[in-house]
This record gives structure tokens, sequence and C-alpha cells, in this order.
């Protein structure tokens, strides 16, 4: 059993999805609530919702081929945009991402990782283009 679910379970802590960007020249690190881990990880309450996680299966062998989830963050500090806009124009989509539970009991190197892999696609609502 992951050390983040062992720690819910017995009481010792709360539940918090968090996402993690490595985008070029910044990491972004979002959650639905501030969070701060004890080892110093910090993490902007700019996650809005987290979709559901769908699986794809291949149409050989039956693995999983795709797995892919939705993630709206609020960017009003323009903090993605300014990326998005400037020197690192058209090379967001590609960047790290990772989604892990965590827990303010749990070190951050035992946080249960839920989804691990690259962003694909940025968009923003009009009135921010």
């Amino acid at each position: 059993m992951s050390a983040v679910i062992a720690a819910v379970a017995g009481g010792r802590g709360i539940l918090v999805p968090g996402l993690t960007v490595a985008f070029p020249g910044e990491t972004v690190r979002v959650a639905p609530a501030p969070y701060s881990s004890a080892t110093g990880l910090h993490y902007k309450a700019k996650a809005l919702s987290f979709g559901t996680i769908s699986y794809r299966r291949s149409d050989r062998g039956g693995r999983t081929s795709t797995v892919e989830t939705k993630v709206t963050i609020d960017d009003t500090d323009r903090t993605i945009a300014r990326l998005y806009a400037g020197v690192y124009a058209g090379t967001l989509e590609g960047s790290a991402a990772t989604i892990h539970l965590m827990t303010p009991t749990v070190a951050s190197s035992s946080w249960l990782t839920v989804l691990a892999g690259i962003v694909t696609k940025i968009s923003f609502p009009t009135h921010f283009v």
C-alpha cells in the first residue's frame, strides 16, 4: 500500500492532488489549495479541476496505449501565458507533467504518482488571447 494511502486511512493527513509541470524556463506546481511539503515544494492554489483519467487500449495486444486527463488551471497571473507567448512559444507542449496524491505527513519522495506524462495541449479562454 502507498505511504500516502496508509497515512490517510490511518487518520494522519488529508489527501491533496497536485500537478507539477516542468515547462522550459519554469516549473509550475499547482493544487486545489495552497500546499507546502516538508521538503520545501510549494504548490499554488491554481488547480481549478482535475479531470477523470481515461485509459484507451491499443488495437493490438490489449495494452494501454494512451492515458489522458485534463487539468484546468487558473492562470490569471499569466505565468503560463507569458511562457506560451514568450521566448518558449511553441515549446510548452511536450513538457513533463506529473499528478501526485500528497499528504503533509508523507515525504514528497513517497507521494503516490497517479499520472506521469507530457503536456499535449494548452488552451486559454478567448478573453486571455
